[in-house]
């Protein structure tokens, strides 16, 4: 038999070449149309025989984007072979794309002119075996980190053991005064939760509309009573973002501006702004005077806003309805209205083109002037030099447009002080051309005043409130992670730092309700017949523990009186927590009872640094915060108005006696009978 008849066809030798092993393929052209490939290689594919003939982008379209393609088109172009080992790829089997590892090569196989004619493309999955040297890699990388902690524990036992010995002798008593701090951190988290529902309460009796968005987002955190009545929602809309609980915002101003304010840092003020809102599913048109006021963190970063609102809707409508009939009634009719010379506002018309041609007799006396010295553009002189230019450009607008003018600017007395007065002045109209300006001035200096007086008080507010909060969140903190381990040094100092942060936010808000409820007469006395001596002792208590000061009692502490027992100690605690905190430097302390013309004296005297002859006549005063030689401390300055509040609704007298260098005595006296 001829020998060449034992020869394999080609279909043969590719049926064979498919039953191999090793995964293999053969591919042509440089787009790698699979020519044959080995039942290995496909079901590493996972794929069947219907690619043979297909382009490997084709065939398995998950390799686009991944290198491989374009070393098919180099290996068959630049004649060469590429190779690699644990080079990961990502195919896509059964339907689901996974990650495998793979040792590969592309080869050129060439003819006799060394021109490329197929691709040998060869591969082993070796993604079980790469895994596990990852698995193991990452075990002995953790081991190394494990034998060196191991050995800074040891380190660290070797000196502990040697600490073990003293601690196991403290051991017990440190367990008993454990139990107390827990009970303790009970009561405090108790007070926290209790001065947190105090706040909110405050917020939600307050007459004005207020509520607190949070972050950039706006959401709703807080909001009483009054702003969910303006908004027109109840209270479900408490957590979600503004936008979404009062979708009809959207396309309106007011979004926008509390964007500026929580990026800007700046306060907004609005006033008698058009606002729609939905309520009970339609749009109504309000008016509302508001503040968005930023609340900031102890680093100046914004993070919440406050809104303050006020409906003046009826208000404004009464206006409009009031102008709408002023020009109805024509020229006549309010020029007669205006130019009443009873009347307490200053008056005055002027011409379309914007000079006064009348002022009223209030205008006359307010200003010390003639008529003839403020009509034309003389009005101008008794503008402050800083608000002339933005009081004319209102004024150019109005005469320009026929808008109302309004403005807020200082005019000069005849006392020789400026004073804040509101302008406001409405065109009238006869044929749709402006024929007169009709206008007044109305004083709102006090109104100017009050509103810095607010702003004042939110800034010291939020500030005094925040940092004692901070510093107990931070206690409270590492308390909670140091709960287990009871032996710790620095548990006792934790709790130190609570209590003192827990006593700073009672106190600044028992003064904050007690002012509110003084206010509004709400503070009833409930008198009882009690001894001073024993209320003194028990007002200087939580100052004795600490050891910081000597407490020296005087006079006839067996003295009793009628009185709300409550109260007066408010006031001695007071008069004890100042000596101690602003004279410092003075360890004793001295509590002195008087009996004279049937009254009783309580003095508390200090040897601090004393408080300057100019400043005593204000230390009673409400928000009045002085700095001690040259220090300023923390507070509300609400304590001692509050005392002084106290002592008249017992018609008894408060006062200081203080020199500078030789200390100060705080005061007061009740009646005896």
């Amino acid at each position: 038999m001829n020998c060449a008849d034992s020869f394999l066809s080609n279909e043969q030798l590719l049926e064979v070449f498919s039953l191999t092993p090793s995964a293999t393929a053969i591919h042509i052209t440089e787009d790698a149309i699979i020519q044959t490939a080995s039942d290995s290689m496909l079901n590493i594919w996972g794929k069947d025989k219907s690619v043979i003939g297909k382009t490997l982008a084709d065939a398995l379209p998950e390799l686009r984007g991944q290198p491989f393609l374009d070393m098919f088109k180099r290996v068959w172009n630049e004649g060469i072979t590429i190779s690699g080992s644990d080079t990961p790829a990502d195919l896509k089997i059964d339907g689901i794309l996974k990650t495998f590892y793979f040792d590969f090569e592309y080869r050129a196989i060439k003819n006799e002119s060394g021109k490329t004619y197929c691709i040998l493309h060869t591969a082993t999955d070796i993604t079980e075996r790469y895994l596990s040297q990852q698995r193991e890699k990452k075990l002995l990388e953790e081991l190394s980190a494990y034998n060196q902690e191991l050995t800074a524990i040891n380190e660290e036992l070797t000196s502990s053991n040697e600490e073990l010995a003293a601690i196991n002798e403290e051991l017990s008593v440190t367990t008993e005064e454990l139990g107390e701090s827990q009970l303790l951190l009970r009561n405090l988290n108790r007070d926290l939760a209790l001065s947190e529902q105090r706040f909110r309460t405050m917020i939600d009796q307050a007459p004005v509309a207020i509520a607190i968005l949070k972050g950039r987002s706006l959401i709703v955190e807080l909001a009483n009573e009054e702003m969910l009545h303006i908004w027109g929602k109840n209270n479900k809309v408490i957590g979600q973002r503004l936008p979404d609980a009062l979708p009809e915002l959207l396309g309106q101003a007011f979004l926008q501006i509390l964007d500026d304010v929580f990026t800007s840092g700046a306060a907004y003020y609005g006033s008698e702004a058009q606002v729609e809102l939905e309520h009970k599913g339609h749009l109504e048109i309000h008016y509302v005077n508001f503040v968005y006021e930023p609340l900031k963190n102890t680093e100046g970063v914004t993070y919440a806003i406050m809104v303050v609102a006020n409906d003046v809707t009826e208000q404004v409508t009464s206006r409009l309805a009031l102008k709408q009939k002023h020009e109805e009634l024509g020229i006549v009719a309010q020029q007669l209205e205006f130019v009443n010379n009873f009347i307490p506002q200053q008056v005055w018309t002027a011409t379309p083109d914007g000079l006064l041609d009348f002022v009223n007799e209030q205008t006359v006396q307010y200003f010390g002037k003639e008529p003839k010295d403020l009509i034309g553009e003389k009005w101008l002189e008794v503008v402050h030099p800083m608000d002339i230019e933005a009081a004319g450009k209102a004024w150019t607008h109005s005469l320009q447009t026929g808008d109302p003018y309004q403005i807020e600017f200082r005019l000069l007395a005849k006392e020789g002080n400026y004073v804040y007065h509101l302008a406001r002045a409405i065109p009238s109209f006869n044929n749709g051309k402006i024929v007169k300006w009709f206008g007044t001035n109305t004083d709102i200096d006090s109104q100017k005043q009050l509103e810095q007086h607010k702003n004042d008080f939110i800034s010291i507010a939020s500030h005094e409130l925040k940092t004692p909060i901070t510093s107990l969140r931070a206690s409270l903190q590492l308390l909670n992670r140091m709960k287990d381990n009871p032996s710790s040094p620095m548990l006792a100092k934790l709790i130190e730092q609570s209590n003192k942060g827990m006593q700073k936010i009672i106190t600044l808000v028992d003064d904050l309700l007690s002012v509110g409820r003084m206010n509004e007469g709400q503070i009833p006395l409930n008198k009882t017949c009690f001894s001073l001596g024993k209320l003194l002792e028990s007002s200087c208590y939580h100052l004795r523990v600490e050891g910081a000061h000597e407490f020296i009692f005087e006079g006839n502490m067996h003295l009793q009186v009628v009185a709300d027992e409550h109260l007066i100690e408010q006031v001695v605690v007071n008069f004890v927590n100042n000596a101690a905190k602003y004279a410092q430097g003075s360890k004793e302390i001295r509590l002195c009872l008087e009996e004279n013309d049937n009254k009783v004296k309580v003095s508390v005297k200090d040897n601090g640094p004393g408080i300057a002859t100019d400043k005593l006549p204000h230390v009673f005063d409400r928000y009045y915060r002085a700095d001690h030689a040259g220090q300023q401390y923390s507070g509300l300055g609400l304590g001692l108005f509050i005392c002084a509040e106290i002592i008249k609704r017992h018609d008894g007298k408060i006062g200081v006696d203080s020199e500078i260098g030789k200390g100060s005595t705080f005061w007061f006296t009740l009646p005896l009978n």
